[in-house]
């Protein structure tokens, strides 16, 4: 199976701050062949926003992660979260609350700084000589439909249900 990134929550944590979680499944590719950490980055995108009926445009609001393969052999060991984003979160949240569905694009693109499988590092830096190859890069992209929701509602919900 081939390596892929799945973007699983988006979450308004305030007013101004805006959680994504998601996971990169590298089951086929050896972690210890991963060099660094790898980088991910994403957009959450919220189509033709509607304000007092007057077309704003598209929202969208950029974020990065990094996820650790050395963490890959643990439980949660696929799953990256951000601590922040930027771009316009308050718009993005307007724009959900006024088109009432929730929903948006996620895209996320990581990428991975590999070495050959079976590479021996006692050999040194990669030179690309005969058995030393260097590493190489590799990319994953994906997107996503998914809905935007508020963590802080999503508590009072629980509460008023009894949860």
């Amino acid at each position: 199976m081939a390596p892929w990134g799945e973007i699983k929550h988006a979450k308004f944590v305030s007013a101004d701050r805006l959680r994504v979680t998601g996971t990169l499944d590298i089951d086929n590719i050896d972690p210890d062949d991963i060099q660094g950490t790898v980088p991910i980055r994403f957009l959450l995108m919220q189509e033709k926003s509607v304000d007092h009926n007057v077309d704003q445009g598209s929202v969208i609001v950029n974020g990065d992660a990094t996820w650790d393969p050395a963490d890959a052999h643990m439980p949660d060991g696929k799953t990256w979260t951000t601590s922040d984003c930027s771009g316009p979160i308050a718009q993005l949240r307007r724009s959900l609350d006024t088109n009432k569905d929730g929903m948006c694009r996620g895209i996320a693109q990581a990428t991975i700084v590999r070495n050959h499988a079976g590479r021996d590092p006692s050999q040194g830096p990669a030179t690309g000589q005969p058995g030393n190859p260097p590493p190489f890069f590799e990319t994953l992209t994906w997107c996503v439909n998914m809905e935007v929701l508020d963590e802080n509602a999503t508590k009072d919900q629980s509460a008023s249900a009894g949860g």
